[in-house]
């Protein structure tokens, strides 16, 4: 059981430190999007959301 306990503690450790690293890399890609000019989207364009049917 304590040999359970020790294992399920080391996977939460590290977790937390995947977890940090991709919070810190999601931040700098979001940085770096934000450096990027803005495509026209998809609406401006005429075409219509995923699923939806097209009207002709």
């Amino acid at each position: 059981m304590r040999s359970e306990v020790r294992c399920l503690r080391e996977q939460i450790s590290q977790l937390k430190e995947k977890e940090s690293c991709l919070v810190k890399e999601n931040a700098l890609l979001r940085e770096k999007c934000k450096r990027l000019p803005q495509l026209p989207s998809a609406a401006s364009k005429g075409v219509p959301p995923f699923g939806t049917r097209p009207t002709y």
